[in-house]
């Protein structure tokens, strides 16, 4: 993956980049997998059994919810790395082309189908 320390400077270059070798990106992906393992757990269980989801349980699955769209945000000012190390470019540029502006994310989570 090439010289990953040596391209450290760049990002200190452009303040809004974030670096995918940092602590705290490192952490969120950690949090990340385990929310994912929470819901692969806990979704087949309440859609099998029919459980309601009430109280403090919703609202944990609304933070859940919450975290994932954020990470959806986030990943498009989070830069990559490409071999030998260049300026950081973060996925927002070619997102901005790709993705309609018309298109939204629902900011509610579904209760029942």
């Amino acid at each position: 993956m090439g010289n990953l320390r040596g391209s450290a400077h760049l990002y200190k270059q452009r303040p809004f980049i974030i670096s995918p070798n940092t602590s705290f990106r490192k952490v969120w992906d950690l949090v990340q997998a385990i929310f994912l393992f929470y819901l692969s757990f806990f979704v087949p269980l309440r859609v099998a059994y029919d459980i309601d989801v009430e109280g403090a349980s919703y609202q944990f699955d609304f933070a859940v919810d919450m975290f994932f769209y954020l990470d959806l945000l986030l990943n498009f000012i989070t830069g990559f790395e490409v071999s030998p190390p260049t300026h950081p470019t973060p996925a927002l540029a070619p997102a901005l082309t790709i993705a309609p502006p018309f298109s939204i994310l629902p900011v509610t989570p579904m209760r029942r189908l």
